[in-house]
C-alpha cells in the first residue's frame, strides 16, 4: 500500500502588501507604480525619506485614525499645499545670453521649493551690430507690428518680408 508524499509547503501563499497614493493627486509611490510595501512602518519610513508628508487637513477630525486609514501626499503636492500655506520662496535664476545669436534671457522668478513659475520670462534681441556666429539664426516674431488687430494676413505678411529684407535676413 502507497502512502501520498507530505507536502512540506504549500504552492501559494496570501501575502497583504500596501501601495500608497497620494490624497491629493493620486500618484503612486515608487517610480514604476508598482511599488508595495509589506508592513505600514516600511511604507511611513520609505515616504517619509521621499519626501512624502502626512495629510492631517484631509483627515476626519476628532476621531483616532487607523493607521491605513491615514492620508499622505507626494513630494510636490506637499510643496504645493506648503507654497499656499506659507507664501512662495522666490528665487531668481542668472540671467544667460545665447552666444549665437545675443539673445539675452532672463527667466525670471521661480519657487524654489514647488518650482511655479512667479514671474514671466523675458527675451532682449541684440544690438543691431551684434556679431551673429550663424547669420542664419535669426528669428521671426509675430507681435503687435508684424500683425496688428484688423490687419489682414497678406498685409501682415508683407511687413514681415519688409523686415526681413531690412536685416538681410535669408
Amino acid at each position: 500500500m502507497s502512502t501520498l508524499p507530505a507536502i512540506a509547503c504549500p504552492a501559494f501563499t496570501t501575502t497583504t502588501c500596501i501601495v500608497v497614493r497620494c490624497c491629493d493627486c493620486d500618484d503612486t509611490f515608487g517610480y514604476d507604480d508598482e511599488t508595495h510595501f509589506l508592513t505600514l512602518e516600511s511604507a511611513r519610513r520609505n515616504m517619509t525619506a521621499a519626501g512624502w508628508s502626512r495629510a492631517h487637513d484631509a483627515e476626519p477630525v476628532g476621531r483616532d485614525i487607523p493607521a491605513d486609514a491615514e492620508r499622505w501626499r507626494c513630494r510636490d503636492c506637499t510643496a504645493v499645499r506648503a507654497c499656499a500655506v506659507s507664501g512662495h520662496q522666490p528665487y531668481t535664476p542668472q540671467p544667460w545670453i545665447d552666444p549665437r545669436t545675443g539673445v539675452h534671457v532672463q527667466h525670471g522668478q521661480i519657487c524654489e521649493r514647488c518650482s511655479a513659475s512667479l514671474t514671466k520670462p523675458t527675451c532682449q534681441r541684440p544690438p543691431a551690430d551684434y556679431p551673429t556666429a550663424a547669420p542664419m539664426a535669426r528669428h521671426l516674431y509675430w507681435d503687435h507690428t508684424s500683425l496688428p488687430e484688423g490687419a489682414d494676413l497678406a498685409t501682415a505678411v508683407a511687413v514681415l518680408i519688409d523686415q526681413a529684407n531690412a536685416v538681410d535676413w535669408r
